[in-house]
């Protein structure tokens, strides 16, 4: 390894991009050329293939899918950036390539990988940095990848680690190593600010650190879970990976399989039993002569998928497509109650487990806040949690007639303990409240989640990691309402966000709010009285999938998060304040089913849903329509229809409001038909 070459010339494309002017020109891939050469002129907006002269460079799958290839022959030199690969393209490097400033992957939540391979004798470098998964002015979005292979070389002075980076073959050099803008030293900053997204994992070549001793940054990144080797996670020094320090350059090897595949199977279940909605990651894991439990998965294997068998396609199967279902990356999804086999097979290796789904997990009331508190008390009693969950004023925050009374001065709300929400699966969060005016942007009737403390920090003052839901996102006019579950800090630009549009919830009296955070069965969604005002179910299987998270939100929040009513995470740049009168909060534990929301509603703020599960429906005409009535005593809330009854019989859910008669029942109102129709109550 020439490390003073490739060191210098990181160095000398580092000088030329301090010297880019304004007036360098930008380059776009457009494919127009219609094949996938990087050398074709007619790839470009400009007509020419990027001079070296270039700014930033684009190479995103607008018009041509990709791959886009570098050939071994190339030699690729510029002044700014290379934007890319984005937004789902693939970027094949063979050749040379220099950037003056950055090499950026960049993907999409939810969508396509963006994937740069270096193959053969590709030599890569830039002048400052290597964003995977940007995590700076795209603020963490992870869906980037690079993967190293054979001989080639990466060369840089920072890695900028929020998606994943394959080491199977070749070298990487870091020169200086540490992430910018966190509190931590290292190549992956120190807290959790994207580590639910980001990984290195060795499966051969090298990496290399220069300067002080690394051994400590790399040890602290194999007990966080974002360094691996073989795709395992907890390797130490003693273990399949090496460390050495020679007083220059901090240098990670590991262990090689020492032949081919021997056996292979599926990694015990994170949730050997799961509930019916909710979904997680299956894992085939393999055994090699040096090396046990290498991960096979090919998403992203921990070993070069080019030595897999069967062309490193692994077949899930379920036994039971009834029971649970399974695609083709291993996602598993509950389906009903019931036992069956999860089978998966790699060339001529197989293997299965049995997984058992149950009914889904009734949400649980954990902590109700009714703000019946004393006048001029500086907190606000827990009537479920008790007096270890009780809430603390902050600013000028006031009980008044049952209220918390919030003036929309910032700083103005509650802290709730710390774990009031940790460790829970999935979370709702109810709340009765009053907007009696304006409100100001981006005002939070709730969030929690992690906050950057440390003054010397880039993002001191900031949030993320989060969950949270904002009355009035973006102006009051039209404005949106928006509940958000977001990853990395600062938590802007990479969240799950259910958001309704022109739905700011300004001048309105005693509404109710449900915000649902339920990742494990693939949504965030908020209500407003009763009615779905938007929702986010793009499924989540990216993150269990990409990144291994068995339990996303407990791993997101993490074991400590900061609890707010009324304010939110980001004190550095708040300008408002919520301007509220909040009559009741709650929060449960699991998921709050529409027809749970609706009862609430009905009941309103100061009343719970009864317990009894033994209770009688009544059914009378009145007119064309046909009233079903059941007492507000029961916890069965969701009336369900069907037009028969026994094994062929199919329950839906009755869409009509649910309102109370004033004598002590729910009561449904839905059109009389001439067939016959049966209903029942659930959950």
């Amino acid at each position: 390894m020439k490390l003073t070459n490739l060191c210098y010339a990181a160095s000398a494309a580092l000088a030329v991009c301090l010297t880019q002017t304004a007036s360098a020109q930008n380059w776009t891939w457009t494919g127009l050329g219609n094949d996938d050469k990087w050398s074709d002129a007619a790839n470009w907006d400009q007509g020419t293939v990027p001079p070296p002269t270039a700014g930033d460079i684009y190479v995103n799958p607008v018009a041509y899918p990709g791959p886009v290839v570098i050939s071994a022959t190339d030699v690729v030199q510029n002044e700014g950036t290379m934007q890319g690969p984005e937004w789902g393209q693939t970027l094949d490097i063979y050749g040379t390539v220099i950037d003056g400033y950055a090499l950026s992957t960049v993907g999409v939540i939810g969508g396509p990988t963006s994937v740069a391979n270096l193959y053969g004798n590709a030599s890569v470098t830039t002048g400052d940095s290597v964003f995977i998964g940007d995590p700076w002015w795209f603020a963490g979005i992870p869906n980037g990848r690079i993967n190293v292979y054979d001989n080639a070389t990466l060369a840089t002075h920072w890695l900028q680690l929020a998606g994943h980076l394959n080491i199977y073959g070749g070298t990487v050099i870091i020169s200086n190593g540490f992430l910018t803008g966190t509190s931590g030293a290292g190549p992956w900053g120190s807290t959790a600010t994207t580590d639910a997204t980001r990984r290195a994992n060795m499966a051969g070549g090298t990496l290399v650190i220069m300067g002080s001793d690394a051994t400590s940054v790399i040890q602290d990144a194999i007990s966080r879970g974002i360094f691996t080797c073989y795709g395992k996670t907890g390797d130490t020094n003693s273990g399949d990976l090496t460390i050495t320090y020679d007083g220059s350059n901090t240098t990670v090897t590991n262990v090689g399989l020492g032949g081919n595949l021997q056996s292979v199977f599926i990694e015990p279940l994170a949730q050997p039993t799961m509930a019916a909605g909710t979904f997680q990651q299956a894992k085939l894991l393999g055994n090699y002569p040096n090396v046990t439990n290498v991960l096979l998965s090919t998403t992203d294997p921990g070993v070069d998928p080019a030595t897999l068998p069967g062309g490193a396609i692994v077949a899930f199967a379920s036994s039971n497509p009834s029971v649970f279902t399974v695609d083709t990356n291993g996602v598993v999804t509950a389906v009903s109650a019931g036992h069956a086999t999860l089978s998966a097979t790699m060339g001529t290796y197989s293997n299965g487990v049995t997984v058992t789904v149950t009914a889904a997990v009734a949400p649980t009331l954990l902590h109700r806040y009714s703000f019946n508190d004393a006048p001029g008390s500086t907190s606000a009693a827990d009537s479920v949690g008790g007096s270890k969950w009780a809430a603390t004023l902050n600013g000028d925050a006031a009980i008044s007639g049952g209220n918390l009374v919030l003036s929309g001065n910032v700083g103005s709300g509650a802290t709730l303990p710390a774990g009031i929400v940790s460790n829970l699966d999935a979370v709702s969060v109810e709340a009765w409240a009053t907007f009696p005016s304006t409100l100001g942007s981006y005002t939070y009737l709730f969030a929690f989640g992690q906050q950057d403390t440390d003054p010397d920090d880039y993002y001191y003052g900031f949030g993320g990691n989060d969950i949270m839901l904002s009355p009035c996102a973006t102006t009051n006019i039209p404005g949106n309402l928006q509940a958000s579950f977001e990853l990395g800090l600062p938590g802007y630009n990479n969240g799950r966000d259910a958001v309704a549009t022109g739905g700011s919830l300004a001048n309105q009296a005693n509404v109710h709010i449900v915000a649902v955070f339920n990742p494990l069965a693939g949504y965030v969604s908020v209500y407003t009285n009763a009615v779905l005002a938007a929702t986010f179910n793009t499924q989540f299987s990216w993150l269990v999938l990409e990144n291994f998270m068995p339990d996303p939100l407990p791993q997101v929040l993490g074991d400590d998060p900061v609890n707010y009513i009324g304010q939110s995470l980001y004190p550095a740049s708040d300008t408002n304040g919520l301007l509220a009168d909040i009559d009741e909060f709650r929060i449960y534990s699991g998921a709050l089913t529409p027809g749970q929301i609706a009862a609430d509603y009905a009941l309103g703020p100061n009343q719970l849903i009864g317990s009894s599960t033994s209770v009688s429906l009544s059914a009378v005409l009145s007119g064309s329509n046909l009233i079903v009535k059941w007492p507000t005593s029961s916890a069965l809330v969701t009336l369900l229809s069907s037009p028969t009854l026994g094994a062929g019989a199919t329950w839906t859910q009755v869409a009509a409001t649910v309102s109370l008669d004033g004598s002590g029942n729910y009561k449904v109102t839905v059109p009389a038909t001439s067939g016959t129709q049966f209903f029942r109550l659930q959950r």
